[in-house]
């Protein structure tokens, strides 16, 4: 593994920790998206660490959406 994603966990477990007690006396929806940010740091390392591509919306516009437009809207002029 590489240090950064070790440091990246470490720091996601540290403010876990130190988050806990501050946590307690919020309402439960901040918990809840609280929580569901820290799921998704982990799951995003997860993915990263076993060797998974992580899709990236940048991915999904540039392979799929751009050659659906460019098709779409610039040769328009051959069916002139």
């Amino acid at each position: 593994m590489k240090l950064f994603q070790v440091l990246f966990v470490g720091l996601l477990l540290y403010t876990l920790i130190v988050d806990r007690k501050p946590l307690s006396s919020r309402p439960a929806g901040i918990k809840i998206l609280y929580y569901l940010i820290i799921a998704a740091g982990i799951g995003l390392w997860g993915c990263q660490a076993l060797g998974s591509p992580v899709p990236l919306p940048t991915q999904f516009f540039a392979n799929d959406l751009w050659p659906w437009f460019h098709r779409r809207f610039f040769h328009l002029n051959e069916f002139i």
